[in-house]
């Protein structure tokens, strides 16, 4: 199975919004006005805010620079609240926002959209907010002056998910209980285009719920997935800046974003009930979730005629939600929220190296992506991690953990990289290399390239037989989970 729950937390109220911060602290946001802060895998409240009127329906992170501290969006009801993260109370209030905006107020006349804020969005470039309301309105919010701009058109209920479009700071996106996406020029407030999802013809004599747009999302290269209540996924090549084999080497940027042409799309029939959420993992993995916890994961490519298709990776269900209202996905985890038969909140985060590893890390090993002659620190200022069990991972030094530059066999500490990778592989190269370069006092990762790891680390040799032996065998991610479980359960 490729999501293993690493734990359950459980809050007063039903789980309405979650999100995680550049750090990857876990926030969650509840339907009785309350937001808790949790350091994964710590099951225990860090920080909280309490009574915030209404329920929470969103939670954006904001930080300006990397050296800046950051600051936390919050909509609840018809209002957005805004945070200082570096708040040294416990437990916050609203006396506490630095900023507090009742988006139905425009200018000097309060509107009749005095509607709740159903979802917000920020821009690539940090500068806007979006968001979308009950009443299907649309609109943007100036981050630096807090000015409030609407959309000239609207949907004609709720617009549930709004987002903006990659690399194109003047476009953005929403999806509505209307069965309808609209393409906004936001300096405009124009329609640049519009999708009007029409329902299948019922099967079976069954009809299904009506084409609702639960959710939409964008990859990094803008190729669009939109959820709907009947359980299935459209994916919107048009605006994809990949290459289109159909089209040649090279697909001419277009003067706007031409995500939702209705024939370069394509239907994927996700689940029996609405889809109530789609995460893309990266430009070609999207995560989804069904209202009743089903998970699953596709492979999004393109045949030789350049048509997209969607391959099924994996797929596994909650544990003991009633109903997911929200997920949220980092480096290294993907956390479900919603509720339990109780009625109370339920919060499922899943360890990354459960999803990660098993898709991505093997793949990446098995197709060798990485050169053997490239170092761990490459001209290009990144590098190349084997955190999580030897996942080959391209990240900027400052997200790199410091314990981890001590564990080229997948260890913490000298002493469980000399004891451990030993415990596993007592043969030679792997017991030896790591330890020779210790002694000369050089930090593995700083002097090892690929090629080295692939002789000497665990991780990167899951099918060599003292490793098959020592996690009784299986397919690669059967091995790597073992593997894992050995380093965390070794006690030296």
């Amino acid at each position: 199975m490729a999501y293993a729950l690493e734990a359950t937390i459980q809050v007063p109220s039903a789980v309405s919004a979650l999100s995680f911060s550049p750090q990857e602290v876990l926030c969650v946001g509840s339907d009785d006005g309350s937001v808790r802060w949790y350091d994964l895998p710590s099951t225990k409240v860090s920080k909280a805010i309490k009574s915030l009127e209404d329920e929470v329906s969103s939670i954006i992170w904001t930080q300006p620079k990397k050296d800046h501290p950051a600051s936390i969006w919050i909509t609840s009801g018809p209002k957005v609240f805004a945070f200082a993260t570096e708040s040294k109370k416990i437990i916050m209030s609203t006396t506490d926002a630095s900023c507090c905006l009742v988006v139905g107020f425009c200018g000097q006349k309060f509107t009749a959209d005095m509607s709740s804020i159903s979802q917000l969005s920020i821009s690539e470039n940090g500068k806007l907010l979006a968001f979308g309301t009950d009443s299907g309105s649309v609109g943007t919010i100036e981050i630096s002056t807090q000015k409030v701009s609407r959309m000239r058109a609207s949907h004609t209920t709720v617009c549930g998910s709004v987002k903006f479009i990659p690399d194109r700071p003047s476009e953005m996106l929403s999806g509505g209980y209307d069965s309808a996406l609209l393409h906004f020029d936001i300096s405009q407030g124009n329609i640049l285009s519009r999708l009007d999802i029409t329902a299948p013809p019922p099967t079976q004599g069954v009809s299904l719920s009506p084409p609702f747009v639960l959710s939409i999302s964008l990859s990094p290269l803008g190729l669009l997935a939109a959820s709907t209540a009947d359980g299935r996924v459209w994916l919107g090549g048009g605006g994809e800046k990949r290459p289109n084999p159909s089209q040649g080497n090279k697909k001419k940027r277009s003067r706007k974003w031409e995500g939702l042409k209705e024939d370069e799309g394509l239907w994927v029939q996700v689940a029996d009930g609405p889809v109530v959420s789609t995460v893309f993992r990266d430009a070609e993995r999207l995560l989804t979730c069904s209202l009743l916890g089903s998970i699953a994961e596709f492979k999004i490519s393109r045949d030789s005629s350049g048509m997209l298709q969607a391959e099924k990776t994996w797929s596994s269900s909650t544990s003991s939600m009633e109903k997911v209202n929200a997920i949220a996905a980092s480096q290294f985890r993907l956390v479900i929220g919603g509720f339990g038969k109780d009625g109370k909140g339920v919060v499922e985060p899943g360890a990354g190296r459960a999803f990660t590893c098993k898709v991505l890390t093997v793949r990446l090993l098995s197709e060798n992506k990485f050169p053997d002659y490239l170092h761990h620190t490459t001209e290009y200022g990144a590098i190349v991690s084997t955190e999580f069990g030897g996942m080959l991972w391209l990240r900027r030094p400052r997200q790199c953990d410091a314990d981890y530059y001590w564990s080229p066999v997948g260890f913490e500490s000298e002493h469980e990289l000399r004891c451990n990778a030993k415990h596993v592989d007592p043969g030679e190269p792997c017991a030896r290399a790591p330890r020779e370069l210790i002694k000369e006092g050089v930090i593995p990762a700083q002097r090892t390239t690929i090629g080295d790891e692939k002789e000497w680390n665990p991780f990167m040799r899951l099918d060599s037989p003292p490793i098959q032996k020592a996690t009784g065998g299986g397919d690669p991610a059967s091995v790597m989970d073992a593997l894992r479980t050995l380093k965390n359960n070794f006690r030296g």
